[in-house]
């Protein structure tokens, strides 16, 4: 800008508070940016380690006698780092649902687990369901394990109580 014929080095004050202003913006959003990230690692760190609990569970089920499953309905289990909500009743944030399988079959338990906590970014909750099944005649934790793996993957009940079938003639009734 030039005044008076000279020229004078130098920023106006307009074009200060607009370079200011327009820093200010993105810093703010930068600062947003990373407030959002840190909620989601958050969120995925407390998720990766209750469904790492939910594991355990499903391991210790699958591990125990078929028969002494339905004592495990409405317990609750523990998960590391994670607060239980304010309405918990036992103050665990794990909790063990086991429901009648298909038509009502003895040799069947679908198992639900549910885990819901507080976090920074409000209540959160993921809930899996697994078949247990009873393959009588053997106590083979792999053979259990398998009939778990064909209901998961299939996603059929019908398909499993088959599977079961055909696992209760190879191993004896």
């Amino acid at each position: 800008m030039k005044r008076n014929g000279k020229r004078n080095a130098g920023f106006t004050l307009i074009e200060v508070m607009f370079a200011g202003f327009t820093f200010a913006v993105a810093a703010l959003g930068l600062v947003s940016a990373m407030v959002q990230g840190g909620r989601m690692t958050d969120t995925a760190r407390d998720e990766l380690g209750a469904r790492m609990a939910m594991r355990s569970v499903v391991a210790d089920i699958l591990a125990s006698p078929f028969d002494s499953i339905t004592a495990l309905q409405g317990t609750g289990f523990a998960v590391a780092d994670l607060a239980p909500t304010k309405d918990d009743k036992d103050g665990m944030p794990g909790e063990i649902i086991l429901e009648a399988g298909p038509d009502k079959t003895k040799d069947i338990h679908r198992v639900r687990l549910r885990v819901r906590w507080r976090s920074r970014a409000g209540d959160r909750m993921i809930e899996t369901v697994h078949y247990v099944a009873n393959v009588r005649g053997t106590t083979d934790l792999d053979v259990r394990k398998d009939a778990v793996t064909s209901a998961s993957e299939s996603g059929e009940l019908s398909t499993l109580e088959e599977y079961v079938s055909y696992l209760n003639e190879q191993y004896g009734s």
